[in-house]
């Protein structure tokens, strides 16, 4: 290896393997804080009842569901009131709701960032997800405040309601980051993923036990990997019935490999960005 000729610098990057997009992203955990905290504050600027919407909002959805589903409809909650029932389903449902809504905004909202100014593109989908974890534990709350009131004690099965909400965000957050990254070309995605989680909340088992569905169109119910997810938390937290085992592997399969497939895409995606947003 030949040296440099005085007064000659060379430059070089500081390692010939190229890092990871995750590498980089832990990297700038400090970023993704700091956007997280700052959607946060935007989200509730400017409102009267603040934070107040993340627990009215799950107690009226609650209370709609229980009268049109519980009371007019007059279907089953395994054993369990109605509105505590339908609590429990609104507060997972909203992991994946809020993760994909919000993810899938995250690029365009921030449009200034991708083409002006250089932090991980990750950063903005992943502080997206992190804004959502601080509505979760709200409503978190906000369940097993309502679940004592109705005298309803969880069992062991308990300490697994963080495993499903966990793998509810990992499902959600895989498909945010293929909608996102696709949004920066196509920006009616933002419509069509509106109509689509609206949709699937009336095609999982939020409002309603898995166990209403007909017999007829089990096969095709259990393909939704919601299902298993969503009535795994219930069983966690209300001891209702276990969702069966082929449904529970369809949710934990989904939900392990979304998140893997979702930052390949992404990676795939990511040099375009400046020039299309």
């Amino acid at each position: 290896m030949t040296r440099p000729a005085p007064g000659v610098v060379r430059l070089r990057p500081p390692s010939r393997v190229p890092q990871p997009g995750l590498v980089e992203l832990w990297r700038a955990r400090d970023v993704v804080l700091m956007l997280a905290l700052r959607d946060i504050k935007l989200r509730y600027r400017q409102t009267a009842f603040g934070i107040g919407w993340v627990v009215l909002g799950p107690l009226l959805g609650a209370a709609v569901f229980a009268v049109v589903f519980g009371g007019v409809a007059d279907l089953s909650s395994e054993g369990v009131p109605y509105f505590v029932f339908t609590l429990a389903g609104i507060t997972a449902w909203n992991v994946v709701a809020s993760t994909v809504l919000r993810t899938t905004q995250s690029l365009v909202q921030n449009a200034a960032m991708v083409s002006r100014v250089y932090v991980p593109r990750l950063a903005l989908p992943v502080s997206a997800m992190v804004a959502t974890v601080v509505d979760l534990a709200v409503s978190c709350g906000l369940l097993a405040v309502v679940c004592a009131i109705e005298g309803i004690a969880p069992g062991p099965e308990v300490l697994l309601a963080p495993v499903w909400l966990l793998l509810l965000l990992g499902l959600a957050g895989g498909i945010g980051l293929v909608l996102a990254a696709a949004m920066v070309r196509y920006r009616d995605i933002g419509a069509v993923v509106v109509l689509g989680v609206q949709l699937v909340l009336f095609a999982s088992p939020v409002a309603y036990s898995a166990a209403a569905v007909p017999a007829r169109f089990d096969l095709l119910y259990s393909v939704n990997p919601l299902v298993g997810l969503l009535e795994g938390f219930r069983w966690s937290v209300l001891g209702t019935p276990a969702p069966s085992a082929g449904r529970l592997a369809a949710g934990i399969a989904t939900a392990l490999v979304a998140p893997v497939l979702g930052v390949l895409w992404f990676a795939q995606r990511e040099p375009d960005f400046a020039d299309l947003i």
